[in-house]
């Protein structure tokens, strides 16, 4: 069903409903991918056999064109449409609205995308259930402390959901009347496996359902899987290391440190993993959903811990600005790159740490990237740069990663620019 018409559903005709092919709805056979066509057809008439979960089912299983979103966001919509009168539920809203309008400065905070954040916090809760209980079946008791968090701590995870704006789908009323769709984004998950995922399985519902035109505003783009593994290929990381993303989106570059430290150190504990990875995300969601992206990361050893295990995701600006300081956001997208390089080396890199990030190409050659290039900036000294030029497909403008070492001396890199510096250059092969 096309989303458009959701707003008119009751008083359509059969002939007037516009349906969209999803991309999964056609398949052809051959003698190479039998087994394929086996999960593809129990997927749709069956379900009796658990498919390994992966980025681009996920998708099309919850994501905007799915039919567990379009009914949850339908039931949804009518059942606020008939309690957002109520005190609690006022108040949710209300505080949804002003800290996304405080956060971006310009936020479309319009009732039907705080019903999909809504529906996205439901939907990474019952799959966060799902990967630390292996439970096949959700009761009702359940499904309520899922809705309210407090059958995480039942599983050594005690900061799971933290206060959120979507609390008032645990009223009596709520609950009662959403259990249905609960049940819905349940079963449905029921049918995939997410043990030993390699992926970050959630990066293509997460985009869909952030309001994207905010997000891109604030130069927001997000790395693929592919180039995660391979930055962090460059860390030897120690069990003891503390790892940071500062802007961790939906947690794809914790999840791809988790699999380069289990690979290095085998024998590394649950314990250990989370006690040393954290991020830092400005949007409660991102929060949530990157939470949920370390669980499927530690897997279902977290179960056996020895002691409660705390998910150090954050909700914070990165670029916290002084009481009375100038908004940092005020910055242009490229400026804002050049901030958070300085800001996070001389803040959170101890000394000799490690840093790598993916920025901008204008760095190579952009006036106001001279301090950064030339080695003028105090703080840290430019190890390796990559460039992505002609790396395709990937972001939306030409971009590189940039590899630091806080150091107080100044960078040895020449101050004439972009031909001096290709020799630093490390080109990417794919």
């Amino acid at each position: 069903l096309d989303i458009s018409q959701l707003d008119r559903l009751e008083t359509l005709t059969e002939d007037k409903l516009k349906l969209n092919e999803v991309e999964s709805a056609s398949f052809t056979l051959d003698e190479n991918n039998a087994e394929d066509f086996y999960f593809w057809i129990d997927r749709f008439l069956f379900k009796e056999e658990k498919q390994k979960a992966t980025l681009k089912i996920v998708e099309e299983s919850f994501g905007y064109q799915s039919n567990v979103f379009i009914e949850c966001l339908r039931k949804m919509s009518v059942h606020f449409h008939d309690i957002k009168k109520y005190g609690e539920v006022q108040v949710s809203f209300e505080q949804w609205k002003k800290f996304l309008s405080i956060v971006y400065g310009s936020f479309d905070a319009s009732e039907n995308n705080f019903i999909i954040h809504t529906y996205l916090s439901v939907f990474s809760k019952m799959l966060a259930y799902t990967v630390v209980s292996n439970d096949n079946y959700i009761g009702e008791d359940e499904m309520q402390g899922i809705i309210d968090g407090s059958i995480f701590h039942k599983y050594n995870i005690h900061n799971f959901i933290d206060n959120d704006f979507f609390y008032w789908l645990k009223n009596e009323r709520s609950f009662k009347a959403l259990k249905k769709i609960f049940r819905l984004i349940a079963q449905e998950i029921s049918t995939y496996d997410f043990q030993d995922v390699e992926e970050d399985i959630l990066k293509g519902v997460y985009q869909e359902l952030i309001d994207l035109d905010t997000r891109h505003a604030l130069g927001e783009y997000y790395t693929p899987d592919w180039l995660c593994e391979r930055i962090v290929k460059e860390f030897n990381f120690k069990p003891t290391d503390k790892i940071l993303d500062p802007a961790c989106g939906s947690g794809s570059f914790l999840r791809a440190a988790i699999h380069r430290l289990k690979r290095l150190h085998p024998k590394i504990s649950v314990e250990q993993l989370s006690e040393n990875i954290f991020g830092i995300d400005i949007h409660p969601l991102s929060v949530q959903i990157a939470k949920t992206t370390l669980l499927l990361a530690l897997g279902k050893e977290i179960v056996k811990s020895k002691k409660p295990v705390h998910l150090n995701i954050i909700l914070a600006n990165t670029l916290f600005a002084p009481e009375g300081a100038k908004n940092l956001f005020g910055f242009s997208h490229l400026e804002i790159a050049a901030i958070f390089l300085a800001h996070c080396s001389s803040y959170f890199l101890k000394a000799h740490g490690k840093l790598a990030f993916v920025l901008p190409r204008s760095f190579f050659s952009a006036d106001h990237h001279d301090s950064t290039r030339s080695g003028k900036a105090t703080g840290f000294r430019i190890t390796n740069i990559w460039d992505l030029l002609n790396v395709s497909p990937l972001f939306r403008i030409p971009s590189g990663v940039f590899l630091v070492t806080k150091e107080n001396e100044k960078n040895s890199l020449p101050a004439s620019g972009l031909e001096e510096i290709d020799k630093l250059v490390k080109k990417i092969i794919i």
